[in-house]
């Protein structure tokens, strides 16, 4: 059935109409650009001529301007909304154009318009077959990698998503438009797109575990995630100690956090193996570790203050620990830092430099078996507990050194036969941290 047509009686100029004549004998004869010509001087001399309009469509489509007919359409719908045709055809252009959805969209409207236009049902149907995963998916690409609009690449990668939620590809590239978003934002807002980021890139990698690229992106993205809460916590630092408004405790806290988001980085960029990214992010990440460094040692921190500060509130407050408020990674590291530092006095025994070392490694034992206690069914950080094991070994040996035993003994400074017993691991492991 033929859709109604609406009739508007308006008076036409003579040399619109002249031109308008032109541009139809034009059209026969297949001379497209002369038609489009002609058609749109009688435009030119009476702009609401809808008729030179549609030709012109006509014309435009034909020549293979397919953008320049769909704009026709669109002022022909502007001068006459309830033109149903128009809208069709509107809608054909959109379907040549691959506009799947705004195809729909046209076809419905014309419908709206009259529910027995037989040829618009028929092609709505058609296009409503191309409305499926691949075509979203497609899109979605085509405007990531056009750098043109990331937030309709997102919304087109979500309609993918719907139609597959085992796809890893949309997963990946809605989380490369998050990245990209990331990039140009405030603060917060750049968080929101990294974690948003780094959520679908992990969901792919999940999905698509072979895959080098996506674990590659997965750790570069995870990286930038922490180098920005990095800067922010380092500053932190910086003001806290200009100011002196903190308790030690918080302090600690505060520094301990910013050892912590600096270790994840580096665990992070280890994993990555494409050379590309490494070359981008090894400078960053040795930026960071210079700047830590530099940052601690300009506030005067060292590794013993901040063991004494954190195991002190530690040991008063465990529950610090086991609701996960405060991490044990930066009191192990701390811990085998100054026990490394404890092996090095004990390889040259001096009886003045030794009586302090072995008096604190009796409470850094004490300290670690407390640890070990009371992480002893927490298995994520635990294992933070046994790079500390060798390191304990080793000055427990030197310490019982029957020379060393008896200079001790001598002294009267401390019994060697009672330091807190280390429980020997039956598998051996190295852990980065």
């Amino acid at each position: 059935m033929q859709a109604k047509k609406m009739v508007r009686n308006i008076k036409i100029d003579k040399t619109a109409l002249e031109n308008y004549n032109n541009g139809c004998t034009f059209l026969e004869n297949k001379e497209y650009d002369n038609a489009v010509t002609a058609f749109s001087a009688a435009i030119g001399y009476q702009f609401d001529y809808i008729d030179a309009y549609k030709k012109r469509a006509v014309a435009r489509k034909l020549s293979g301007d397919l953008e320049g007919a769909l704009r026709d359409y669109g002022f022909i719908v502007a001068f006459e909304p309830d033109d149903a045709v128009a809208y069709n055809n509107m809608g054909n252009i959109y379907f040549k154009l691959s506009y799947y959805e705004n195809a729909v969209e046209a076809y419905s409207q014309a419908l709206s318009i009259d529910s027995n236009f037989d040829l618009a049902i028929k092609n709505k149907n058609i296009a409503e077959k191309y409305l499926n995963k691949n075509y979203y998916l497609e899109k979605g690409i085509k405007l990531f990698d056009d750098k043109t609009d990331y937030k309709t690449a997102i919304s087109y990668l979500n309609k993918a998503i719907e139609f597959d939620k085992e796809n890893s590809l949309a997963y990946k590239y809605r989380g490369k438009c998050y990245f990209a978003l990331s990039e140009d934002n405030n603060y917060e807002q750049t968080i929101i797109y990294l974690e948003l980021a780094i959520n679908d890139l992990s969901k792919a990698h999940e999905l698509a575990p072979g895959s080098e690229e996506i674990k590659n992106l997965l750790y570069a993205f995870s990286v930038v995630n922490e180098y920005m809460q990095f800067e922010s916590y380092i500053e932190s630092i910086q003001l806290a100690y200009k100011n002196n408004n903190l308790s030690n405790i918080d302090f600690a806290k505060i520094v301990a956090t910013t050892q912590i988001i600096l270790n994840f980085m580096q665990n992070y960029f280890s994993e990555i193996t494409d050379n590309q990214l490494i070359s981008i992010y090894e400078p960053i990440i040795n930026e960071s570790i210079e700047k830590y460094e530099q940052t601690v040692n300009s506030c005067k921190v060292n590794n013993e203050w901040l063991l004494d500060t954190l195991y002190g509130y530690i040991k008063c407050n465990p529950q610090e620990l086991i609701t996960a408020k405060l991490s044990i990674l930066p009191l192990c590291k701390c811990l085998d830092k100054t026990l490394k530092n404890m092996v090095k006095y004990t390889e040259n025994i001096d009886v003045q430099a030794i009586i302090p070392i072995v008096q604190k490694f009796e409470y850094y034992s004490e300290m670690y078996n407390f640890l070990e206690a009371i992480l002893s069914s927490t298995d994520e950080v635990k294992k933070y507990l046994e790079i500390l094991k060798p390191t304990i070994e080793i000055i427990k040996s030197a310490l019982s050194n029957n020379d060393l035993k008896s200079i001790m003994a001598k002294y009267g400074k401390v019994n060697t036969d009672n330091f807190a017993p280390i429980k020997k691991s039956s598998q051996k492991r190295k852990v980065d941290i």
